[in-house]
């Protein structure tokens, strides 16, 4: 299963640094599609349930030209991954 919208695969590669079991950790693309690509994973424990807060940091290849040209396309797909990710989540009792 995938989210909509998403139709082109790329190499990616991450490593995991700034890990801190189990409240977050933080993966940085060292191979992909972006110029620079930087997810923070938090984690908040609400009692009966957990929280999952992402922070993503990206550039688009090609400054601001790529920017220009693919930025929003970019941010949307980001959006409809992220909101797939939340539903699919959310629809399983853990």
């Amino acid at each position: 299963m995938s989210p909509a919208g998403v139709f082109l695969r790329f190499p990616w590669v991450s490593r995991f640094v700034d890990v801190r079991e189990p409240f977050t950790f933080t993966d940085v693309q060292t191979i992909g599609p972006f110029a620079h690509w930087r997810h923070t994973h938090t984690f908040e424990s609400t009692g009966d349930s957990t929280i999952i807060h992402d922070r993503i940091e990206y550039a688009v290849p090609g400054w601001f030209l790529g920017d220009l040209l693919i930025g929003n396309v970019i941010a949307s797909q980001l959006e409809n991954t992220f909101r797939f990710r939340s539903a699919l989540l959310m629809s399983h009792s853990w």
